[in-house]
Order: structure tokens, then sequence, then C-alpha cells
């Protein structure tokens, strides 16, 4: 399996961040698939997250959650994983069973995003097409 570090840094500095809970999730996931997973996205250090090219939320689950005395770092709760699309449905059900509260379908990437970030109403599960989001509950 590929070192989930080097996959998961912040392309920008290097930055590494991930809960444990889905240090789990993501073990759980690549047991039962293997090498037919590919992560693509995983943590970003504030500067990457805030760049021209992502344009990402202040509140990402991408981002470390930063300790309070400013160095250790929890968090990284998200990741983009790419699954042949026989295999997506699957594994959409499975990262369910393992603690994912949010679920993401993203057929123009065959891609799934996976996450444990705490919402509201629990369980999120949704699906991006042609830019569009809809949403199932």
């Amino acid at each position: 399996m590929p070192d989930i570090e080097q996959e998961f840094a912040c392309p920008c500095c290097g930055l590494y961040a991930m809960s444990a809970g889905m240090r789990d999730l993501d073990a759980a996931l690549h047991a039962e698939f293997g090498e037919r997973l590919r992560r693509s996205s995983g943590s970003r250090c504030p500067k990457y997250n805030a760049s021209p090219e992502i344009r990402g939320s202040d509140t990402s689950a991408h981002l470390p959650i930063w300790g309070e005395n400013g160095k250790e770092t929890v968090g990284g709760d998200y990741e983009l994983l790419h699954a042949t699309e026989r295999d997506r449905r699957r594994l959409a059900w499975i990262a369910v069973r393992e603690g994912a509260l949010g679920v993401g379908y993203m057929p123009d990437d065959n891609a799934i995003h996976v996450d444990r970030k705490p919402r509201r109403y629990g369980l999120a599960l949704w699906k991006v097409k042609n830019g569009k989001t809809e949403y199932f509950f």
C-alpha cells in the first residue's frame, strides 16, 4: 500500500495531519480495496487552502486543528479517493459503516469524497455532477 503520509501531505509544505478516526477509516477502506484505491487529496496548510488554485473554506476538513501549544496538530478529517465505477457504491457504504460522516459521489472525477467532519444533523450524502450538488440527506 502506498505511504499514507506521503499521499496525504499538503503539496505546498508537506504538512501531514490526519485524525486517528480518519486513519482508522482509511485503513478499513484500504484493507477492503487495496491497490484499487488512490488518494488524491488530504491535508492542506492554511496558506495552500486559501490559495487562488484551491479557494478552500476556512472551516475545510482539509485543515489541521492546531493544539494549544500552537505546534501539535490533529484533524485532517477528509480525503478524496478514486475508485472504479464498479467499486464506488460499495466504497461509499463501507465508509459509512466504518464511521464516515460525509460521503460525496463525484462521477465527473471518478471519485468519492469521504470525511468525518461533524454536522448538525449527522450523516450527509451528496452527489456533485456537472458542477451541481444534489444532497440526499
